[in-house]
């Protein structure tokens, strides 16, 4: 092709010599009326065109004699085209997008110019733009449109016609990734091999066309250059603006798919022979992400009926049906509700019960689970997306991997309908708003909607999604002043975007949350002041050691991420902090980009750490800052794979590959139990096991259930099932159970799944004698270490709060156990079978204060059971009343075989010691403790030595107690009662000052 342009300095058009065939197509229907318009445009074109060209007029199926005018014209007033122009006949009428496919097939010129028959754009236009852009004919890989929107046009056309046209580029906008202002101006310029390859894959055939020569340009990286025309509506134009409009807004969808499609599994097959490798790597990796998203989108929805309720999920199921039942049947429940469900966004959780409600699919767990999955899907190839955004389309598909074998990232994405919805909202608001300050200062409509819908989203699950607002407005006006756009930011058109997105997406979030209609402004503040502070004080399993949510060390995220994310991930990560500050120079806005992602990484978790939140369950409400540090890490490995030098490249293949397989092998032998995963570092689970928290979200529960019923056969027996995880077992029994009801009492069975047996539910069973009990066996609550004093036949336990020394002794599963789930070797629940109820019988008789026969009765059951360390426990204290001193050590020594860090029998048994004046012996008892407890081991030995006068022994004591747990609060009172009875007023208040400051009153309002 040749493509030399020459220009002297005077710029004249008569000055330029083009050694290049232009083609000139345009599309024709019954357009007889307009014929000589059209040859006079061509006319004044030819009088200003010092160059070969070429008009190529393709008739469209005329039932008028369009053509018959042409011929005519040309041979009685326009000869000069006889040579040049050519009509090509496309019988029947196939749609203007046909006709110019046909038109630019059969065309010979190195570039093409579409143009309409009516020249509301005359061709000599093309002159003004080589003028303007020098590149026009340079061979660039590009297409020039024609805007009516440009700010150097010159338009008339009638107001009517600019509105509609105004609505349909918003849908083009929305529906597409093209940013441009207009895209229905005919008047596009096309060098050869851009239009072969854009028509040529063309599926098109009407006014839509235009739509989908762009969209794929700008999809393969096609530069696409909007410039100014001199336009002028016609008024006899065949266009019906309103039907034809309507017809565009389907076609584009329709458009949106086909090309999906097309550059999915067709293109990656047919890459253009003049396609750079890099063009060639960007559609294949484009091709492979895409597969892989569709992938998620069907496996993830199958995958989730394989997991088991979690511990938060019977919350949502009651929230979800309370807003059901508030917008359906006036029900206020999900407005006064005292659980602290209400200070959440209900959006989640309403679509779940709406689903179900209207549809009935599955039970309603199985429903919200089939959603939860994809929806965080979704999540997933916005993660990508953003990925693609900063690095490209293999950074994109690198992510995608990453989170999809992100174990104990990836497992909370099927049953937990809390975190991963508003990790979703945060990384595509994310996402938009990185898009917004691209496009910045001229944002389109699918950025303003995509902030709108992800601020909503976000905010309709967590407040906290308003961290989406204040990162728009933050990041816009530090852009803005990097970039030296500070007054386009400040202006009216910017402020106006900002209110709208502000203001729709907050309305979208409290539109579905009953609470907040209370008070459409005060009520979020509230949950916002509330859930900034957030506390709950739960016991948890933290490097070893049982500890309170809100005694965690500073890095306790941190610390959690470290152990559980992909070493791939970790050191991917490193890898792209250090490509993050490489682009400082050269790619300035991909740099200020990055660094704005990074920010919302660190934030929430610095956050966090400066309110001393109270932390607990891993870090699973931290999951949304999972996917940003997972698109670093594909950037940081993009890089390196992408490498042009060979030894990197492979060493970085190598070094994914091995990576990923290490998470992988864990999934294929695990699954469901993907969100127990530790990495290589923390040693694995065996490595973790009894050192931090496994099946914290009993999620071990149901495949433990239904072994129970299937191993036991107990479905009709009159047996009590004890458990320390009530809500995923009685889930899991109703799953089970479901089929065995009658179907017409659905709806109250689903109701009260969450055994709630108040009145309505007794009312309504004793009118209907064919309502079966939906929970068979009956389950009963217990707590570990209380579970011998409850009435029980089998009792299905979890290892939370079962003390560290108890599982690392070895002791855990009890000896009762007949069946254990194990994930990745490492016992999670237990199911237990009573060998005797004697036990029971002696803790009911200690209740009655019948002491002699309950001791006689736990005599008996140890004979049944000798492992049975709550008995032991109770036969110490037995034995101590009767003043046996020597069988309570005994018995209180085989109590701690069993549960080696039981306080109370320590306190016991260095009770016994003390009274005895065996205070060596009581000495070495509290000793032996610190390897389990050392704040109460140092505590203990205070106390012996206070009691022995030894003040400034027990001080010392205390200050390692405190150390070891500064919110253990017995240390500081210890202390400050030495102190007073020693009068040393000094040493109290000092103590005193620092139990304060460890336990602060709680301020008043």
């Amino acid at each position: 092709m040749k493509q030399t342009q020459t220009t002297n300095t005077n710029n004249s058009s008569n000055s330029v010599t083009r050694d290049f065939l232009l083609s000139l197509v345009i599309p024709c229907y019954n357009e007889s009326a307009r014929v000589d318009i059209m040859l006079q445009g061509i006319a004044d074109f030819e009088s200003k065109w010092k160059g070969n060209y070429e008009v190529i007029v393709v008739d469209d199926g005329s039932k008028d004699d369009t053509v018959q005018k042409i011929e005519s014209a040309v041979a009685a007033k326009y000869s000069f085209l006889k040579d040049k122009l050519r009509i090509e006949k496309v019988i029947p009428n196939g749609g203007k997008g046909a006709a110019l496919k046909r038109g630019v097939s059969v065309s010979k010129g190195d570039y093409v110019l579409t143009l309409d028959a009516d020249m509301s754009t005359r061709p000599s236009d093309l002159i003004q733009w080589e003028r303007k852009e020098k590149d026009l004919f340079s061979g660039e890989r590009a297409v020039y449109i024609g805007s009516r929107k440009h700010e150097d046009g010159n338009v008339k056309a009638l107001k009517k016609r600019k509105v509609i046209g105004g609505v349909f580029n918003s849908i083009v906008q929305i529906c597409t990734t093209l940013q441009l202002r207009d895209t229905q101006c005919g008047f596009k310029l096309y060098p050869r091999d851009v239009a072969d390859f854009l028509f040529g894959n063309m599926q098109s055939t009407g006014w839509e066309h235009d739509v989908e020569l762009l969209y794929q340009a700008d999809l393969n990286d096609i530069r696409i250059v909007e410039m100014p025309v001199n336009w002028e509506n016609m008024p006899d134009s065949k266009v019906n603006m309103l039907r034809d409009s309507i017809k565009m807004f389907f076609g584009v969808l329709g458009i949106s798919l086909r090309t999906w499609i097309y550059n999915t599994f067709r293109l990656p097959f047919n890459i253009p022979a003049i396609a750079t490798p890099e063009q060639k790597s960007r559609i294949r990796g484009r091709a492979a992400f895409n597969v892989l998203c569709l992938i998620l989108m069907i496996a993830m929805p199958a995958l989730s009926f394989q997991y088991s309720v979690s511990g938060d999920e019977h919350w949502h199921f009651d929230y979800g049906n309370s807003i059901y039942n508030y917008f359906f049947n006036g029900d206020t429940e999900a407005q006064i509700s005292t659980t602290g469900i209400q200070y959440y966004g209900g959006i989640f959780d309403f679509i779940t019960a709406f689903v179900f409600n209207v549809f009935h699919p599955w039970d309603h767990y199985t429903t919200m689970h089939f959603i939860n999955a994809i929806v965080g899907a979704i999540g997933i190839i916005y993660s990508g997306k953003l990925a693609k955004f900063l690095s490209g389309w293999n950074a994109a598909l690198l992510t995608v991997v990453f989170l999809a074998l992100s174990p104990s990232w990836f497992g909370h994405n099927f049953a937990n309908p809390k975190d991963i919805p508003f990790s979703v909202g945060y990384t595509a608001g994310i996402y938009f708003i990185l898009q917004f300050l691209k496009a910045f200062p001229n944002p389109t409509a699918r950025h303003i909607l995509g902030l709108i819908g992800s601020i909503g989203w976000a905010m309709g699950v967590r407040i906290g999604g308003f961290l989406l607002i204040a990162y728009l407005l933050l990041f816009l006006l530090v852009y803005a002043v990097l970039t030296k756009q500070v007054k386009a930011a400040l202006n009216g058109k910017t402020i106006k975007q900002f209110a709208i997105v502000s203001v729709a997406g907050y309305l979208i979030a409290v539109l579905f949350w009953p609470y907040a209609h209370l008070g459409i402004v005060s009520k979020p503040l509230e949950a916002l002041k509330i859930m900034s502070n957030f506390f709950v004080n739960i016991g948890m399993l933290y490097d070893g050691n049982k500890i309170q949510s809100n005694q965690v060390p500073w890095f306790y995220i941190p610390k959690y991420i470290l152990y559980t994310a992909p070493i791939i991930v970790l050191l991917g990560s490193a890898l792209g902090l250090a490509v993050v500050g490489s682009l400082a120079k050269k790619h300035r806005d991909t740099f200020i980009f990055s660094l704005f992602l990074i920010f919302t990484i660190v934030f929430p978790i610095a956050y966090a750490v400066h309110k001393n939140s109270s932390l607990y369950d891993g870090w699973r409400h931290f999951l949304f800052v999972y996917p940003p540090i997972v698109v670093i890490a594909a950037m940081g490995w993009n890089w390196l794979v992408g490498s042009k030098q060979a030894a990197l490249k492979y060493t970085g293949l190598v070094l994914v590959i091995a990576g990923l397989a290490l998470p992988a092998k864990f999934v294929a032998a695990n699954h469901p139990y993907e969100s127990l995963y530790y990495n290589e570092i923390a040693g694995g689970l065996k490595g973790m096991y009894g050192k931090y928290e496994t099946d914290y979200y009993m999620i071990g529960v149901k495949e433990a259930t239904n072994w129970l019923l299937e191993h036991e056969h107990i479905a009709d027996k009159k047996v009590v099932i004890g458990t320390n995880t009530t809500y995923p077992m009685i889930a899991a029994l109703y799953q089970a159970n479901r089929k065995n009801l009658p179907s017409k009492y659905a709806g109250m069975y689903e109701r009260y799944a969450d055994f709630r047996q108040d009145d309505v539910y007794k009312a309504f069973a004793a009118q209907h004698p064919d309502f079966k009990e939906p929970f068979t066996p009956a389950p009963l609550y217990i707590k570990f270490y209380d579970r011998y004093s409850k009435d029980w036949d089998y009792c299905i336990i979890f290892s939370r709060f079962v003390d560290a020394a108890q599982l690392n002794s070895g002791n855990w599963p009890p000896e009762e156990t007949i069946h254990t789930v194990k994930v990745d070797g490492v016992p999670i629940v237990a199911i237990l079978k009573r060998k005797t109820k004697k036990d029971l019988a002696g803790f009911e008789l200690m209740k009655e204060k019948k002491y002699a026969e309950a001791k006689a009765m736990f005599l008996e059951s140890l004979q049944e059971y000798p492992g049975n360390e709550l008995v032991w426990a109770e036969m110490m204290r037995l034995y101590e009343a009767e003043g046996k001193n020597d069988s309570a050590i005994y018995a209180g020594n085989q109590a701690l075989k069993k549960h080696p860090a039981d306080i109370n029998v320590y306190q016991t048994m260095g009770g016994i010691y003390i009274k005895e004046k065996r205070l060596d012996e009581a000495m070495k008892l509290y000793k032996g403790l610190e390897i389990h407890n050392p704040s109460f081991s140092h505590f203990f030995l205070a106390y012996t030595y206070a009691m022995t006068g030894n003040a400034n022994a027990a001080y010392g004591e205390i200050d390692q107690a405190i150390a070891a747990d500064p919110f253990n609060d017995q240390p500081y009172r210890l202390a400050i009662q030495i102190a007073q009875q020693t009068r040393d007023m000094g040493r109290a208040e000092e103590y005193n000052a620092k139990f304060e400051k460890a336990f602060p009153k709680p301020t008043e309002e």
